[in-house]
């Protein structure tokens, strides 16, 4: 599962991220709403575990370089995990290139501290931004997120299909796992499954749900969220 975060706006509707994070950060409240988010994200948790079988079940959250950056980050992800009893294991904390642009010192010092309490770390919308494959060598990630924009096109696109196998091979080497993002179509889990992706997300699978929406899938269905290539 992956967190997602929505402002429900009074006229607007739903605001998205890419608007609501930066008026966050400007506004000084982003720290507060992290918090809240994963506070959210551990105490839910618990709901679905029972899906994967016995096998840790991880909960995605993104977390901004902003957020990443800020003085007591790692003190308060250690503290949320803690009061809600969440074994570290089951939280991945996701995080794009931007972060190591800003900072790369700071940024490694925060994510290997993350990486020892025993939290995941993946990196997210790889491929877009500055995608230095140094980053791969520098970072301790545990997971690769190929972004949507290559996995939308790699059915007709060979340039695309390209990159995304030539990544997965990559991924592999360096043992780290791989997320193909924005799977919606049978076509494109068909092919990045052949190619080695260990995980998919997208539109095929689901549409994002509230905690309820996803409580009622899973009792209409033995596995709403799992398909075989």
């Amino acid at each position: 599962m992956e967190a997602l975060l929505r402002w429900d706006h009074r006229e607007r509707g739903l605001i998205p991220p890419a608007v609501l994070i930066p008026l966050a950060e400007e506004s000084g409240d982003i720290i507060d709403i992290v918090r809240w988010v994963l506070e959210d994200a551990c105490i839910t948790l618990p709901r679905w575990e029972d899906v994967a079988g016995g096998e840790p079940f991880v909960m995605g959250v993104n977390v901004s370089a902003h957020q990443l950056m800020a003085p007591g980050f790692v003190s308060m992800v250690e503290r949320v995990i803690s009061e809600s009893d969440t074994p570290a294991a089951h939280l991945c904390l996701e995080v794009t290139e931007s972060a190591f642009v800003q900072d790369a010192q700071l940024a490694l010092s925060v994510l290997s501290q993350l990486k020892q309490l025993g939290i995941l770390v993946a990196l997210d919308d790889f491929g877009t931004g500055y995608s230095s494959l140094s980053y791969l060598r520098q970072f301790p990630f545990d997971i690769i997120k190929i972004d949507q924009s290559f996995v939308a096109d790699l059915v007709e696109e060979g340039t695309s299909h390209a990159i995304v196998s030539k990544t997965i091979e990559l991924a592999q080497l360096l043992d780290l796992l791989v997320v193909c993002e924005g799977v919606e179509t049978a076509a494109q889990f068909h092919h990045v499954s052949v190619l080695g992706s260990d995980y998919c997300q997208g539109y095929l699978f689901a549409p994002p749900m509230t905690p309820d929406m996803l409580d009622s899938a899973k009792r209409h269905a033995t596995s709403p969220w799992v398909l075989t290539p």
